[in-house]
């Protein structure tokens, strides 16, 4: 029996100058795609080996759908073009129906139990929100996909109103959504965030 649960993990392919670039002008091109790749393998490692969901990696560029970086029997697609909104929208949409979570791959902290924790709460809400101190999220899980084809818009990404503005767009486009909030979780956007981290992520990252 396939599992209807199904967890989307946003990565991009750790190459140099493509990941990380705010943290990059921090702590150095070398340190930030080092630690975006171990936090990259580990979570995806984390959040993969249990039979609650299934995982699905959404890569970007395309082109790197194929890349070895990736766990061999992972089921991967495409992010394709358009800002996060619009790639996150498609990479929900192309699910099979059930309830999904989406997440991505910069939050050191997140566990096993945050993911099974939103499911849960799916079973009474309509969307549930993963928030961030810096006013973004860093998850985002839907119950049902009639309330994805207008979600995400109007959004100011990577700002202090990232999830303000989502929450607000989704509430002027659908009446009676039932909106969750789960645990806040602390992403690593700068250096400032990496210093934080370190307890987490352990200092292994800066001498690889």
């Amino acid at each position: 029996m396939v599992c209807e649960r199904k967890l989307i993990i946003m990565a991009k392919s750790p190459v140099a100058g493509r990941v990380k670039t705010r943290l990059s002008r921090d702590i150095g091109s070398a340190a930030a795609t080092n630690f975006y790749r171990h936090t990259c393998q580990s979570v995806i490692a984390r959040l993969s080996s249990t039979k609650l969901w299934r995982t699905v990696l959404s890569i970007s560029p395309d082109t790197e759908v194929h890349n070895r970086f990736w766990p061999r029997h992972a089921l991967r697609t495409t992010q394709g073009q358009g800002d996060l909104g619009e790639r996150m929208r498609r990479a929900m949409t192309i699910q099979p129906t059930g309830p999904v979570v989406l997440i991505g791959t910069d939050i050191p902290g997140v566990q096993g139990h945050h993911v099974a924790d939103a499911f849960h709460m799916l079973k009474q809400h309509d969307y549930i929100f993963g928030p961030t101190p810096d006013g973004g999220f860093w998850l985002v899980g839907i119950s049902k996909q009639r309330y994805l084809p207008r979600a995400f818009k109007d959004v100011r990404w990577s700002t202090e109103f990232t999830l303000k503005d989502t929450i607000d767009s989704l509430n002027r486009q659908y009446s009676g959504l039932r909106l969750g909030l789960a645990d806040e979780l602390n992403d690593v956007d700068d250096g400032k965030d990496f210093k934080a981290a370190q307890d987490i992520i352990g200092r292994r990252i800066l001498s690889s």
